[in-house]
């Protein structure tokens, strides 16, 4: 080293290629590192170089191109960024990377523990960035905190990829020797045995351990007595938060074998892990004040000592674009496609343009199978639901980083389209294209704008793509047309004018080409929007035939797959529906949408485990959107895992603060728990982001059980004025007025509306326990005790598993007079997990609770 020692001093204040060196930052055994001006661009960089001793071997060389392979290929904002190898005049091999102001995150932990909060935020900014690493075959194999810094914007840089190496290649060592530093080492580096990418997670845990610690799990004053320790001793969990203890456990299990199957799971378990910490949002909690104090600007980019890649190849030129600015998406895409402008003068347009937006929505949705994890897009019913119109609102209510913003321009000749692509943090565009569509074209105008906007996503998808993709289309311009007219009125579904419209549309579509198979699964889901709408079950046979019709006309229709899965699971024909989603899933491995079908269909047959799975599944295919979660905190809620539906319900409301949702689900939770303070400023907080019929409805339930009826009464017509058509909320408002003693004349007839609309339900699934508990609770309330015991032990034979289904049935029994089956069956509830707290506040159940038998439900708690 000492020459590398001589050489590094000589090149301070001289010009090296298009680089001025300025200092030196640090040295290692593989290089000496300085900081310098780039010349061309007008920015700093940091120069990496080999020592000569190193350079002047063909091995060494020839390791230095594996590196720089392994480097080259990575590009995420969690690692370092590269940008070209070069050599000087005299022979001397340097890399150039990104300079970065910041701080090692050896000297931010400096032997001191942090908040849980900040090594969260740390530790899952590493994992992601090693996640991206594994996905491109690399390993970094030496990750500890001398090559991770940390800017003063607290994002993340891993650095030192030197050691990285080519999942499946040879080990690349030096002289024969270990690769890595003694105490981030796993076993199996120390045993000499082959590695992959599970080394980088036991070094994570090393690496989370000592954040949360200020120590190493396992230290010693020998290297050699490290190694033993490392390989014989269990590390002391003891200092560890209780929340982060299995994690670590995890990350450093002797044998690889039983640690995290990959990165992914690791980024999963630290998303959950910071959702459910006390922080308001999910943005990282270090304080970058703090850091500033620490930074000494000369030391900024020490401990970065290996990095390789070459712009020089042409493979890499796409990367030089990124450096200017040209090529500047980020790595994980969450796109959400907002409504299009219609700029045309012409009113009969705005069809038009919604049916494109939602189709193009649709089918770059069908993209993830092909892309990856890290790209998803918000379903267009929920863009149109919320009514999000910019990408402010799309990054906080969705968490969307990037939208499609858009105007389209119709007449007699042709469209003419405009794709604006925009980071929604920034606000700036960062691909515009215009496309123009003349009326002749055969080429339909939806695939020609999902091909542009992949472009623009710079996605490239394999050839089997365009299968998927073009699926049931048509080649007739003018049944597209109608098609897409037809796709428009149906967003706006809320208006029963606009479905008859839409049937109209798809059906002149079918003039034009009876065998476009999108205009059947259009007139599907259409006939299924009347039955939904109505509740009559006629439209069901309609919406059947036609999504059969899609699927003859073409198997690859995943969508229209979806949609006969969920009229067969309303149908109760589970069986049927398990195989649509199935059948979906086998055409679009990732559709989120057919996954959670598929876990209703499992739950609707008791089956448990298998729905929990699923919903599991459906998450780890999206781990950072909100839908997931929120799907599995309702299985746990209705399975009276309050706990863990808590957990869930956080993780929606920290990706996605602005989602309403997320906080309807969240305060009805809490009011199951009994957390009644909490329970209302959620509520609060949810009409603040979004008046729902939904929020009021559960705000009128919480003034019911506080014994407040007329409140209650006044809460639930402010519910049906916003919605009408849900038999739920006639039957509670019903249920408010029994006990108000001015308002009971007022109960019967709306205890019957209630039955009516709940028999125009059974008429299409006469097996559907949560209406047929209601529907027998009615049934008691009314005097019919006939109908309300046949219903009642119907309702027994399908042993249903929901616990408010148990409950409720409890609570007809009871308004029955059969106190001893009231008694069972609330006893059932509270054994399988269901909360005292609705059940001492039930007004219908005061005798009960004075039965001295009822004590003993109370014990099971």
């Amino acid at each position: 080293m000492k020459n590398a020692r001589r050489d590094s001093l000589n090149l301070v204040g001289r010009s090296v290629t298009h680089y001025r060196v300025l200092e030196q930052l640090g040295e290692g055994g593989m290089g000496v590192v300085y900081v310098a001006e780039d010349t061309r661009l007008g920015r700093r960089a940091a120069l990496k170089f080999l020592p000569r001793d190193l350079t002047s071997d063909e091995d060494a060389r020839k390791r230095f191109v594996h590196e720089a392979q392994a480097a080259s290929s990575l590009d995420n904002q969690n690692i370092c960024t590269v940008y070209e190898i070069d050599e000087t005049d005299d022979g001397s091999t340097f890399i150039a990377m990104a300079y970065y102001e910041g701080e090692n995150l050896k000297k931010v932990i400096a032997g001191q523990p942090m908040t849980i909060e900040n090594a969260l935020d740390i530790a899952l900014q590493i994992a992601r960035g090693l996640e991206k690493a594994h996905a491109k075959g690399i390993i970094h194999r030496d990750v500890k905190p001398a090559n991770v810094i940390i800017t003063e914007d607290s994002v993340v840089k891993i650095v030192d990829f030197g050691l990285a190496k080519l999942a499946g290649r040879s080990h690349i060592t030096r002289t024969g020797a270990v690769l890595g530093t003694a105490a981030y080492m796993a076993p199996e580096q120390l045993r000499g045995e082959e590695v992959d990418h599970r080394v980088d997670i036991w070094g994570l845990g090393v690496v989370l351990y000592e954040m949360v610690t200020g120590r190493v799990p396992f230290h010693a004053e020998y290297e050699q007595a490290i190694y033993y320790k490392i390989v014989n001793d269990e590390p002391d969990l003891s200092e560890i938060p209780s929340r982060l203890a299995p994690l670590i456990e995890k990350c450093l299990q002797k044998d690889a074998a039983n640690r995290f199957r990959s990165m992914t799971e690791v980024v999963h378990e630290l998303t959950e892990l910071r959702a459910r910490s006390d922080r308001p949002s999910a943005m990282p909690a270090f304080d970058p004040g703090t850091l500033k104090r620490w930074v000494r600007p000369a030391a900024a980019f020490l401990g970065i000592l290996v990095l390789a890649a070459s712009l020089s190849f042409p493979a890499n030129r796409s990367a030089l674009f990124g450096l200017i600015g040209i090529n500047n998406l980020p790595e994980s895409r969450h796109l959400a496609v907002l409504p299009f402008r219609n700029v045309s003068g012409d009113a009969s347009a705005d069809a038009y343009c919604s049916g494109l937006m939602e189709t193009l929505s649709s089918k770059l949705s069908q993209f993830e199978q092909f892309a990856g994890e890290q790209f998803w897009v918000v379903p267009a019913s929920d863009v149109l639901s919320r009514s999000v119109r910019s990408a402010e609102e799309a990054r906080s209510v969705f968490g969307a980083n990037l939208v499609f913003d858009g105007s389209l321009n119709r007449s007699s000749e042709g469209s003419r389209l405009t794709l604006n692509l925009i980071d929604t943090a920034t606000r700036r565009v960062l691909a515009s294209e215009v496309l123009d569509y003349t009326s002749g074209n055969q080429i339909a105008l939806q695939d020609a704008a999902v091909k542009l906007a992949a472009n623009m996503l710079q996605m490239q998808m394999p050839s089997k793509a365009d299968r998927v993709l073009t699926a049931g289309g048509t080649s007739v311009p003018g049944a597209e047309d109608f098609y897409l007219q037809g796709r428009g009125y149906l967003n706006d579904y809320q208006k029963p004018e606009n479905i008859d419209t839409a049937i109209g549309l798809f059906e002149r579509a079918l003039e034009e080409d009876s065998t476009y198979g999108l205009a059947h699964a259009g007139l599907a889901e259409a006939y299924w929007r009347k039955y939904t709408g109505s509740n009559d079950a006629h439209w069901v046979d309609k919406a059947v035939y036609h999504g059969d019709r899609a699927l003859d006309l073409d198997e690859m229709l995943a969508p229209a797959r979806v949609m006969l899965g969920t009229t067969h699971l309303e149908m109760g024909r589970y069986e049927a529906a398990h195989d649509a989603f199935r059948q979906a899933l086998e055409i679009d491995p990732v559709s989120v949408e057919a996954y959670r079908g598929r876990a209703r269909a499992y739950e609707a047959q008791g089956k448990l485990e298998n729905a929990e799975e699923t919903l599991k599944n459906a998450i780890s295919l999206r781990p950072s959107y909100w839908a997931g979660y929120n799907s599995l905190g309702a299985f746990y809620r209705r399975q009276g895992r309050y706990d863990e539906a808590v957990e869930q319900f956080k993780i929606v409301t920290a990706l996605t603060p602005e989602n309403a949702w997320g906080f309807q689900n969240l305060a009805s939770v809490y009011f199951a728990l009994g957390r009644e303070n909490e329970a209302v400023e959620m509520f609060e907080q949810s009409l603040d982001i979004q008046p729902d019929y939904r929020v009021y409805s559960n705000l009128a339930t919480y003034y019911f059980y506080k014994g407040e009826y007329a409140t209650a009464a006044q809460m639930y017509e402010k519910a049906l004025e916003m919605q009408e058509l849900d038999y739920k909320v006639w039957g509670y408002l019903a249920e408010s007025y029994y006990w108000v003693p001015d308002m009971r004349e007022k109960a019967a007839p709306h205890y019957q509306r209630a039955i009516e609309m709940a028999q125009k339900l059974l008429a299409l699934n006469p097996n559907d326990p949560d209406v047929l508990w209601r529907l027998a609770s009615y049934y008691a309330r009314t005097g019919d005790r006939a109908e309300a015991l046949s219903t009642l032990l119907h309702l027994e034979s399908l042993q249903p598993t929901a616990l408010e289904i148990l409950l409720g049935m409890g609570e007809a029994y009871e308004t029955l007079g059969e106190r001893e089956r009231a008694l069972h069956w609330i006893g059932e509830a509270v054994s399988k997990g269901y909360t005292l707290a609705e059940i001492e506040r039930a007004p219908s159940l005061r005798a009960l609770r004075s039965d001295p038998r009822y004590e003993d439900i109370r014990n099971l708690r």
